[in-house]
């Protein structure tokens, strides 16, 4: 028995063995098998067929046995259609799937958690709407149900997680496209009867505005498949947006809300949204229905009340200084939104900020198309506290200034673009309404600013404005002219102001403040038409007035006369025009064809005036100094007894056309005129302000009287030798420059009688060198001097204890001379002077000729040659002025003159008669109170011989005298006078006549003011009437002494022998106390 059973359990162990062999190779067989390429394969196979694209598993399986039975599918793609650009629709990494065996054993299907690694899925929206997302091919015969068989007990999925997925969408119709990253998706345990715990996240990042969202969405997901419903409950989703170029570096908008859906209608409730960031609160709900169909969502905002400096701040390029306590304190914001698939809608807006509210409606439809709708109106903005905001900007580059763009970046970009182009692009239908506004004095009520597609494209206007205490309106209107050219717009304003007070302008001008006075101005009109805003520009035609009344000014300016300080204007009107100018206009400016008038009269200084412009300007935004103007004519007129210095009416007229940049500049015209005097004159420039700059002109003065420039200036004419003097004048001169050489010609100038021609020519600006050329014919200077300037016979005598003008120089204490020592230095001038006749202080000569230089601020007067009385003058002279000193030398010889000539031209008589030389060679200097003799040093020598003298006859021609003396005639009669710092000695005088030879010793002095001077005469005999009385005492008889001593201005002369021999002295000497006073006045 026992060995039958120890049989029988051999038996079962080699059973089980066997069993167990056969279990294990077929568990490995099925293991090898799953694992192999057949499987795969045939996968692919039914899933390629299935979705009608081409399903790959590019790893074969990898089987999991214990405790989980499972499987991991490698990395899986889902081909894309052909009319896509990408190669793979759907990648997946890897898919885990595991079951429990245990449970399995017993009936029960226990899923562990299903993962699903990395999928990415790309999507495109065709342009008829439809999507290219695969869909699985259902066969017609899988709609006959078949009864479900129950394999297991329960079953139940611990849950789904996806890890990293990627979706990207492309609208091929609008060309939008968006890229959602990193989303993840993890589930709760999924069981019969339970809702299905979730929770989404995922990133979104758009290229628009370089936008980035991270979003979380959770919630319970209830679902049957018998009943076929699907609810979700307790969800909430979580929201964190970013922007650098709309909120800002590092900001972000973060926002939360629980929702509530009812998918059978198709409805979700949004509850508790809560929006925060960029330091905003904001606060709300929202409904959306027919989720399925036509989505309408609704809702409402509101912000809790927040800083607006701190939310400004981020929109700004500084931020707004907290100190800026009485402005941006508080602000609020609420609206009402309305979203469907056609439109969204903006209504009932509030933003409040201060004190001011904002309200306002705004509505976008159709987005493939968009419209926009919009209602905005303010009702009171008081802008003075926020004007310090407009300064922030000049802190942007840290210095106080703000950055300077170049011209070219400055250019505007749509300055060339069609306004019925941008109409189109921006297709809009709104208004903007101000209530009131107020800013530095303005305020303005009903201010409305209007935008539609056509044909009113905008308008502007001012119900009513004021300014201190004057009104004004104002509207401007842009519309197209359906009737005209396509596409053209039409600009069209009109405006007033109301006379205002002057003085209440808040004007910030040194040397200019207002006492007094109203302005009005009005607009007439402002018009232009055209394409593009350039054009508009371009052809901007404008009417304007301008008048004021009653003003009261005071100007400060310097260079402003003494009359002119207070000024008081009766009425001043100024009209300006401009329309576009014609012809060719350079690229980079703007032409324009100016007409403006002015006109006005004063009441102090008593006076009026009268201007205009007309002509082409064309200028520069970018080149202020780019200006050019183009056949202009400005006229300008004024008079009146106030006008500081010109006492008549005086007339200006310009006209001609000039260019800044290229130096161009000519003048067909200049004229000035006052009563009789008509100055004229043109000029052609060409490249001034260059190296080669070149011009000509020509300036006229018709003949006319000197009385009328007299009257002009209110002056008297100056009492003269003359009393014909300073009668006509004319001119005729023309200039020339070419490079660096100035040519000024004067063809003929002429006062009185005296005539002269000129040539001026300046070569090199940098080192100017002058060289001239003069003419001069008939030139009597003593004409022309004052009356007692020489003190000589036709001298006025002044009236008895008045002091003359002479004495009152001579008295006055000057003041330091300042000669111009840099300018007078860089002189450098060379020429030559002719003149057919001169005269000057009673010398006259005829025929003279020099050669004059001033170099090193001295004048030079050289090769002097010309006739003087008869005789032949030569010489030169050298004039000085340096560091506030004159200094003077000169040599000057004169030969064969006639005294008698030169006395009877000098002092009106020929008192000395005779064939003369004489030589002049003196040298000294002078500043103001230094005086010339003082420093004088040279000498005089002069021979006459052959003539004769008589200085006791009188003067008046109509009183006879019986007894009247005769001329001593003598053969000679010479001296020399030497001296050194003002002080001279007399040597070497001789003189012989028939009846005395005499001799002279001494000297005088004029610092000193003293004179001691001898002359000693030996009679030889005496005239016929006297010897019978005489020649008893002739041997007794041996000379006559004349002393001449004390001040050199009132010396005292002494004859010493035959002092009782009066008529005798008289015959033979000529009195000599008369005759040395006569030659002290003549000489010095």
């Amino acid at each position: 028995m026992y060995s039958v059973l120890l049989r029988v359990k051999k038996l079962f162990w080699i059973l089980f063995f066997i069993f167990d062999f056969c279990l294990l190779a077929a568990v490995v067989g099925g293991v090898y098998y799953l694992e192999s390429d057949e499987p795969r394969i045939a996968l692919e196979g039914i899933l390629s067929n299935k979705l009608d694209r081409e399903v790959r598993f590019h790893d074969n399986f990898t089987l999991i046995f214990y405790p989980w039975l499972g499987v991991d599918t490698g990395p899986v793609t889902v081909s894309a259609p052909k009319d896509s650009n990408s190669h793979h629709q759907i990648t997946v990494e890897d898919i885990d799937l595991k079951i429990r065996l245990i449970p399995l054993l017993s009936g029960d299907l226990e899923v562990g958690t299903i993962i699903v690694d990395s999928p990415s899925l790309h999507i495109d929206r065709r342009k008829d709407g439809s999507l290219n997302l695969p869909m699985f091919d259902t066969d017609a015969n899988t709609g006959k149900k078949k009864d479900r068989i129950s394999y297991f007990n329960s079953i139940t999925v611990r849950g789904v997680s996806v890890l990293n997925a990627t979706c990207s969408y492309n609208d091929m119709g609008s060309g939008n496209s968006f890229k959602v990253s990193g989303v993840n998706v993890r589930t709760g345990l999924l069981r019969k009867g339970m809702p299905l715990a979730f929770d989404l996240s995922a990133m979104l990042e758009t290229d628009l505005l370089d936008l980035s969202a991270k979003t979380e969405f959770k919630g319970l997901l209830g679902f049957s498949l018998k009943e076929k419903q699907l609810s979700l409950s307790e969800t909430s989703l979580a929201l964190k947006v970013k922007s650098d170029e709309l909120l800002g570096k590092g900001e972000a908008v973060e926002g939360i809300a629980s929702l509530d859906f009812n998918l059978v209608k198709g409805m979700i409730d949004v509850k508790g949204l809560v929006l925060r960031g960029a330091g905003l609160r904001l606060s709300g709900s929202a409904n959306c229905t027919d989720i399925y169909h036509a989505p309408d969502f609704r809702g409402s905002l509101k912000s809790t009340r927040f800083d607006p400096k701190k939310v400004f701040s981020r929109f700004t390029p500084i931020p707004i200084p907290m100190d800026f306590n009485d402005i941006l304190n508080t602000a609020s914001f609420e609206m009402d939104f309305h979203s469907t698939l056609q439109k969204t809608e903006l209504s009932n807006m509030v933003l409040a900020v201060d004190e001011t509210v904002v309200k306002g409606d705004f509505s976008l439809k159709d987005y493939r198309h968009p419209w926009l709708e919009f209602d905005v109106r303010a009702d009171t903005i008081i802008f003075d506290p926020y004007a310090k905001l407009l300064d922030l900007e000049k802190n942007i580059n840290g210095n106080g200034t703000v950055a300077k763009a170049e011209p070219e970046s400055q250019k505007n970009m749509l300055r060339d673009m069609v306004i019925a182009d941008l109409v189109k692009k921006i297709p809009c239908n709104g208004k903007v309404e101000i209530d009131h506004f107020a800013y530095d004095g303005i305020k303005l009520d009903q201010v409305k600013l209007a935008v539609s597609p056509g044909p009113n494209v905008a308008g502007f206007s001012i119900g009513k404005g004021s300014y201190l205490d004057g009104d004004f309106k104002l509207a401007v209107d842009l519309a197209f002219d359906e009737k005209g050219a396509q596409d053209v717009v039409h600009l069209n304003g009109y405006g007033a102001v109301s006379p205002f007070s002057l003085p209440r302008i808040p004007l910030n001008v040194d040397g200019l403040k207002f006492h007094a006075g109203r302005a009005a101005l009005k607009l007439n009109y402002l018009r232009s038409s055209g394409r593009t805003p350039g054009e508009l520009v371009r052809n901007l035609k404008l009417d304007s007035n301008l008048e004021g009344n009653g003003v009261v000014a005071d100007l400060g300016f310097e260079g402003v006369p003494k009359e002119l300080k207070k000024l008081r204007v009766k009425r001043a009107e100024m009209s300006l025009k401009f329309s576009p100018l014609a012809g060719d206009i350079p690229k980079g400016l703007v032409g324009r064809k100016i007409d403006l008038n002015l006109s006005g009269s004063f009441l102090e200084p008593q006076g009026k005036f009268e201007g205009s412009f007309n002509g082409g300007l064309l200028c520069s935004r970018f080149d202020p100094s780019n200006v050019e103007i183009r056949q202009g004519t400005l006229k300008l007129s004024l008079g009146g007894k106030g006008v500081p210095v010109l006492k008549k009416d005086v007339s200006l007229i310009v006209s001609g056309s000039g260019a800044v940049k290229s130096g161009r500049l000519k003048l067909n015209k200049l004229a000035f005129k006052s009563g009789k005097i008509d100055l004229q004159g043109n000029i052609d420039a060409r490249r001034l302000g260059e190296e080669t700059a070149s011009a000509k002109g020509v300036l006229k003065l018709p003949e006319v009287a000197c009385s009328e420039f007299f009257d002009l200036l209110g002056v008297d004419k100056p009492e003269t030798q003359a009393d014909d003097a300073f009668d006509t004048v004319s001119l005729d001169s023309s200039f020339q420059l070419n490079g660096q050489n100035l040519t000024y010609r004067v063809n003929k100038v002429s006062l009185d009688e005296a005539e002269a021609e000129a040539t001026f020519q300046i070569t090199s600006f940098k080192k100017p060198v002058l060289k001239f050329v003069i003419k001069g014919d008939r030139v009597d200077v003593d004409r022309f001097l004052p009356p007692d300037a020489m003190g000589g016979p036709g001298a006025k005598k002044p009236e008895k204890n008045k002091e003359s003008g002479f004495q009152k120089v001579e008295n006055f204490k000057f003041p330091e001379w300042q000669f111009p020592d840099e300018l007078l230095g860089s002189i450098n001038a060379t020429g030559k002077v002719e003149c057919n006749y001169f005269r000057i202080f009673d010398f006259a000569g005829s025929k003279l000729s020099a050669d004059v230089d001033m170099q090193n601020q001295v004048i030079g007067i050289h090769n002097m040659k010309g006739k003087f009385h008869e005789g032949n003058l030569a010489g030169k002279l050298g004039l000085g002025l340096k560091n506030g000193t004159v200094s003077l030398d000169t040599d000057i010889e004169v030969r064969t003159f006639q005294a008698g000539l030169f006395f009877a031209d000098y002092v009106g008589r020929d008192c000395v008669r005779g064939t003369t030389d004489a030589s002049l060679k003196l040298k000294g200097h002078s500043t103001a109170n230094i005086d010339f003799v003082n420093t004088m040093t040279g000498g005089l020598a002069f021979k006459v011989i052959d003539g004769s003298y008589l200085f006791v006859a009188t003067a008046e021609k109509d009183i006879k005298e019986k007894k009247a003396p005769s001329p001593t005639r003598f053969s000679i009669m010479s001296g020399v006078v030497n001296g050194k710092d003002g002080k001279f000695n007399v040597g070497n005088y001789l003189l012989k006549t028939d009846y005395l030879t005499a001799t002279a010793k001494g000297g005088f002095s004029f610092p000193n003011d003293s004179i001691n001077l001898q002359v000693n005469a030996d009679i030889i005999k005496l005239p016929n009437l006297y010897l019978e009385l005489v020649n008893a005492f002739l041997d007794a008889i041996t000379g006559v002494n004349v002393t001449v001593t004390g001040r050199l201005s009132d010396p005292k002369v002494e004859v010493k022998g035959l002092e009782r021999w009066e008529n005798v002295l008289g015959d033979v000497l000529g009195l000599p106390e008369q005759s040395f006073m006569f030659f002290r006045k003549l000489i010095f």
